[in-house]
């Protein structure tokens, strides 16, 4: 028989859900989603993955910020060299950090299509980093 939580939707459903919206980017969504099951509900399979998809959101927002700083420090050095009349033109630079910015986030999307998917019959993927610090603060 199939689980449901209070709101009397599939626990996998809902953990489908909370992958979607990070898959959307919804995070205000995810977030409050993850909130409610956190606060409210006591199926442990869906409690670890409401935290496993907003913590997934949060490292994929650090990559990508990380990585949108070296756009800013690579305009920032041609700005400076600019000060001292020389013209200072790094293309290969952002046309990398744009490639790796784009390697990135396509590879969130089918991470979160795949977690989704495995979601429905409530079964993960392994991550293991992630895996373990939710192993290891969650009990």
């Amino acid at each position: 028989m199939m689980q449901k939580t209070r709101l009397g939707i599939g626990v996998g459903l809902f953990g489908a859900a909370l992958y979607l919206m990070a898959f959307l980017n919804g995070s205000v969504v995810a977030i409050l989603l993850a909130g409610y099951v956190l606060l409210f509900e006591q199926n442990e399979w869906l409690r670890k993955t409401a935290v496993k998809a907003v913590s997934l959101m949060v490292v994929f927002g650090l990559l990508i910020s990380v990585v949108g700083f070296l756009t800013d420090f690579t305009g920032l050095a041609v700005d400076f060299v600019g000060m001292f009349g020389l013209n200072l033109s790094i293309p290969f630079v952002n046309s990398f950090v744009a490639l790796i910015d784009d390697l990135i986030r396509l590879f969130e999307k089918v991470l979160f299509i795949l977690l989704g998917l495995t979601a429905l019959g409530q079964s993960s993927l392994p991550i293991p980093v992630v895996d373990d610090l939710i192993r290891k603060y969650m009990n």
